[in-house]
């Protein structure tokens, strides 16, 4: 084997290994957040929605917002927007920030155990 296959067949596994990460960070994100006592499923319409909402929020801190989580409904608080908002953004910020943690050290050349580490 030539130091060009050997190189070839690290940088592959190591390529294998980073997709493996990422979807990891990607099934994180969509198992969520338990938001009282609610499952909270992270997505680009979630993402949206409790953008729109915290930002009405800021502006008018006596609103109420009936959300939806699954096939129940509960009115949510100014506050309580907020605080799905920040719980939602904090998880998502950790759930990036270990893939980095995986991703350097697959680059590293080090083992990487991806059952642990996660939010």
């Amino acid at each position: 084997m030539t130091e060009e296959t050997e190189y070839d067949a690290e940088e592959a596994k190591k390529n294998r290994l980073k997709t493996l990460a990422k979807q990891q960070r990607k099934f994180r994100l969509k198992r969520g957040i338990v938001f009282k006592e609610h499952q909270v499923c992270i997505n680009d319409k979630l993402k949206s929605r409790i953008s729109i909402a915290a930002q009405a929020a800021r502006s008018d801190s006596n609103l109420t917002f009936e959300w939806q989580f699954g096939n129940e409904w509960e009115k949510l608080t100014a506050e309580e927007v907020h605080q799905l908002e920040s719980e939602v953004s904090d998880y998502i910020e950790a759930c990036f920030e270990r893939h980095k943690q995986l991703v350097d050290e697959i680059d590293a050349g080090e083992d990487v155990d991806f059952s642990k580490g996660w939010p």
